[in-house]
């Protein structure tokens, strides 16, 4: 049996894969304060449904970005951090970014390592790599045991230069290695010149590893007890890692569920043969756009953990960067349980503040007093009375009720539901529009429990002219982490050495990594971050497997792409990357099971007819279940498990023989 879970803000999904070939779904509220008890409920669901004790699980959470945000009973480790003499504050300066410009109190984020923690060694490398002073090793230990004694659980060492030649870095961390389990070099964690990004990197995994290591831990020792042979983690970058280099590496995996949603988009785009794909992701809290050509994701090589967002667009020195592979996202605060309220204008307005999974939108019944979009599209009808989501029976009385506090209730939720759809709009324009890209030549891959709801919508604000929803896309992030390839990433400072040298052994190391995981056919992806000489910033460019290659034409045509422009400059390699990726055995037999037994009937599903708020008045329209029709219908109201699909005015649906939906405007 193959479990997939993922946690979020809202629900936890579960999509369970049974060795006979039938497929269970099974989606429940999650639980704030404590995540096992959604995690052991649902699993233990549908263990008894397959009838099956053993198996493989892969998992996809939201634990450690909630961490660093602050949530309630999930707060960081107390961290302490070895620097290099004179640059105690070099994390607190940072890059001098406001986000609120003219906001007199705006606030950092939280500092990571208290001042009482943060030590000065009296060491130093220089940017060539020369050691001019080694790391006195009495001064390190005696700095070790004050820490000790104050509480510290975890040490990152973040020492200048240190990406050039991580000789002290190395001297420190063994030492430290002797007082503590959690050690981190900033070396090891983005070498990579900017001490600001790669002490951030390696500060922000000193504050994860020790609860991130103990969730995975329990988790596993929970998950093997049941019978589980594996547990494989969602990274950042669309890849699965081995449970145990996750809780080693945690800023790997702070976007692991929608990066997983992404990776299942690309895999749909390919099967129907669609060139250029935009994933969205509408669940509980937000709403995530990512762009996807020739079945590729965007990837980006920093991001802000923790961070605000303004109108989709990470706003720097809001979160703590750090430095990785991460799928390009943008995110807009537009989900399911995003609050309706009206200003002192009295104009209404949609978030940012979301209800959460406990108490929820006013239509689950749970004590929710905040009317939320949700409850604006159960006022409409587009989720048919009745429905229920995660066990949870929706009110159309209760959603009713909340929204007339606002005005008449119909109208509020329509606008409402317009301003959310122009916001989300923001949020695919960012990731087409401002990447040079015309949105109107995309097709809409529409998931999550509320994107098949907006996908017409949102399509109709930026002229994109087809939607696809995939099976099961109220599970999609679920379903794509079943769906993903094992990866393994590692990194090198090139400096003087030959770019093609330390390909080679990347790529050694890499392999030697990836034949452990004993999956299907490994392949390696060379990148490289290269400037033209002179330049603060590097660009990223994918490199050709062999040798035989010029960086300079190259990075000179990435670059024209990018910016438009090009100069008659030298380039230079700074970090060079490669990925190994080893393909997943399980893909090709999953998606072959996704047309028959996800006929299988997992809800109760009526088709009828139902009362639709449309262009200001009401319409009866037909109701189907998702795998009752395969006509041409429109406009119409499919049911789906965790999900509803609008087919509005002006657009046709029908499905295919994977039982996606596809929809056309008319």
């Amino acid at each position: 049996m193959y479990v997939s879970v993922d946690t979020g803000g809202t629900f936890t999904d579960i999509v369970a894969i049974c060795s006979d070939g039938r497929i269970f779904l099974q989606k429940v509220l999650t639980s704030i304060d404590n995540p096992w008890k959604s995690i052991s409920m649902g699993i233990k669901s549908v263990m008894d449904s397959c009838g099956e004790r053993e198996g493989v699980i892969f998992h996809a959470s939201t634990i450690a970005t909630n961490m660093l945000l602050g949530q309630r009973g999930l707060e960081t480790a107390r961290s302490a951090l070895l620097i290099t003499s004179g640059f105690k504050d070099l994390l607190t300066i940072a890059r001098q970014n406001r986000p609120r410009l003219y906001d007199p109190f705006f606030k950092k984020p939280r500092q990571l390592v208290p001042d009482e923690l943060i030590y000065e060694v009296n060491e130093r490398t220089l940017h060539s790599g020369e050691v001019v002073k080694k790391v006195d090793e009495l001064e390190v230990e005696s700095y070790l045991k004050d820490a000790v004694a104050k509480g510290a659980e975890s040490v990152a060492v973040v020492f200048i230069n240190s990406y050039a030649n991580p000789l002290n870095e190395d001297i420190a961390a063994s030492i430290a290695s002797k007082y503590f389990r959690f050690v981190i070099e900033s070396s090891r964690a983005s070498p990579s010149p900017r001490e600001y990004e790669r002490g951030s990197t390696a500060v922000v995994n000193a504050a994860l590893m020790p609860k991130i290591h103990e969730y995975l831990s329990r988790l596993w020792d929970e998950l093997r007890d049941m019978g589980f042979a594996n547990l494989y983690v969602m990274s950042s970058s669309g890849g699965l890692l081995e449970w145990e280099n996750a809780a080693r590496s945690p800023s790997r995996i702070v976007e692991s569920g929608p990066a997983a949603g992404v990776v299942g988009a690309s895999i749909i785009a390919s099967l129907l043969g669609i060139e250029r794909a935009i994933a969205f992701d509408m669940g509980g809290t937000t709403a995530k756009a990512s762009s996807i050509i020739n079945g590729v994701a965007s990837l980006t090589n920093e991001y802000e953990v923790g961070g605000e967002s303004h109108h989709g667009r990470l706003v720097k020195g809001s979160g703590y960067p750090v430095r990785g592979s991460f799928i390009d996202l943008a995110e807009v605060s537009a989900g399911g349980g995003t609050v309706i309220w009206r200003d002192k204008a009295g104009a209404i307005r949609v978030g940012p503040h979301s209800v959460g999974s406990m108490p929820g939108p006013m239509c689950y019944g749970l004590g929710g007093d905040e009317p939320t979009i949700t409850d604006a599209n159960v006022a409409l009808g587009r989720i048919p009375p009745g429905y229920i989501s995660g066990g949870i029976k929706l009110s159309e009385e209760l959603a009713l009720k909340g929204l007339s506090r606002l005005g008449d209730p119909s109208l509020v939720a329509a606008e409402a539901i317009g301003l959310a759809n122009m916001e989300m709009a923001r949020a695919i324009r960012l990731v087409t529009v401002e990447r040079g890209h015309d949105p109107e030549l995309f097709s809409l891959i529409a998931y999550g429990g509320g994107g098949p709801l907006h996908a017409s919508g949102v399509a109709n604000e930026i002229g994109v002219r087809s939607i696809v929803v995939p099976p099961f896309p109220g599970l999609f992030s679920s379903l794509g982490i079943l769906l993903s390839d094992h990866i393994v990433e590692v990194s090198a400072f090139v400096g003087a050495q030959e770019l093609t040298d330390v390909l080679r052994s990347l790529e050694s190391r890499a392999l030697s990594h990836a034949s452990g995981l004993g999956s299907g056919r490994v392949s390696l992806h060379r990148f490289v971050e290269a400037r033209y000489k002179g330049q603060g910033w590097e660009l990223m460019v994918e490199l050709p497997g062999s040798d035989d290659f010029s960086l300079k034409k190259i990075f000179d045509e990435a670059h024209e792409r990018t910016y438009g422009y090009s100069l008659d400059e030298d380039v230079e390699a700074v970090v060079a990357h490669v990925i190994a990726v080893a393909e997943n055995p399980l893909r090709k037999d999953i998606i072959s099971r996704l047309s028959g037994s996800a006929r299988t009937a997992f809800f109760d599903c009526r088709s009828g007819y139902t009362s639709v708020f449309i262009d200001g008045s009401r319409e009866k329209v037909p109701v189907y279940c998702r795998y009752s029709f395969v006509e041409d219908v429109g406009p119409a109201v499919i049911i789906d498990y965790g999900s509803t699909i609008f087919v509005d005015k002006g657009w046709r649906a029908w499905r295919d023989e994977l039982g996606v939906i596809r929809m056309k405007r008319d």
